[in-house]
């Protein structure tokens, strides 16, 4: 299905207060060669994403970190399968800063991003990096 563009809803959080600080994030994907870093840089206002061995990182402007479940994680020779149109639990990384969210998404539609209140959260303007995990608890930040 084509999705109009922007996918998601941009713009400035209402407000940064209680969102904590958030420019390195780590990623634990039980493997070194899996394993991602993003580190963010203010003056370009986006995350330098690292993984081992990658000649190219990407410059995500945001990050979404979406809780899911996942089927054939870290089962060898699985590939794995993820159920998008659930509902669940996010971490939303931009601007330096995290924000702990909802997400839900109809079939055939694309996600939305809700914080704690049940309204929109924005993303900031650029490239939006959307990545499924099992569990929240597989992400650090400091």
């Amino acid at each position: 299905a084509a999705f109009p563009l922007p996918l998601f809803a941009q713009g400035s959080l209402s407000t940064d207060a209680g969102n904590e600080k958030a420019t390195t994030i780590e990623m634990n994907m039980g493997s070194p060669l899996h394993d991602v870093t993003y580190v963010y840089r203010s003056l370009q206002n986006g995350y330098i994403r690292s993984i081992e061995e990658a000649s190219r990182q990407a410059q995500p402007s945001t990050i979404a970190i979406l809780e899911a479940t996942v089927d054939g994680f870290n089962q060898a020779g699985y590939i794995p399968w993820t159920d998008t149109t659930a509902g669940g639990k996010m971490l939303l990384f931009r601007n330096g800063k995290v924000v702990k969210g909802m997400r839900r998404r109809e079939k055939g539609k694309p996600f939305v991003f809700l914080d704690a209140k049940g309204e929109i959260l924005p993303v900031t303007r650029g490239q939006v990096w959307v990545t499924m995990l099992p569990m929240l608890s597989m992400v650090t930040w400091e």
